[in-house]
């Protein structure tokens, strides 16, 4: 799958908020998506602090232009276990 084909945001209803990710790089409907850029090209690890619930989690490897999901998680306050190596983007979207 390509990036194009898998990014489902709804970016009209997201606002950039710098408290959210430390980052500094999220756009957020607080409880609902989060869609959150790791720009250093090292893949270093961050947090991102959405409203509490489980979500579906995706990567979008900025480089490779390729998506990667991971297992959904129920989340306060997360350290993403897995960073792709290089720019990366991390998409949260709530389940239920």
């Amino acid at each position: 799958m390509t990036w194009p084909d898998t990014l489902r945001i709804e970016l009209a209803d997201t606002e950039p908020d710098c408290e959210l990710s430390s980052t500094c790089y999220p756009f957020a409907n607080p409880g609902r998506e989060y869609l959150i850029l790791q720009p250093s090209e090292s893949g270093a690890s961050f947090t991102v602090t959405p409203v509490p619930g489980t979500y579906r989690v995706e990567w979008f490897d900025v480089n490779g232009r390729e998506t990667c999901s991971a297992d959904d998680v129920t989340i306060d306050v997360v350290t993403p276990p897995f960073v792709p190596a290089g720019p990366a983007v991390l998409y949260l979207s709530r389940i239920g």
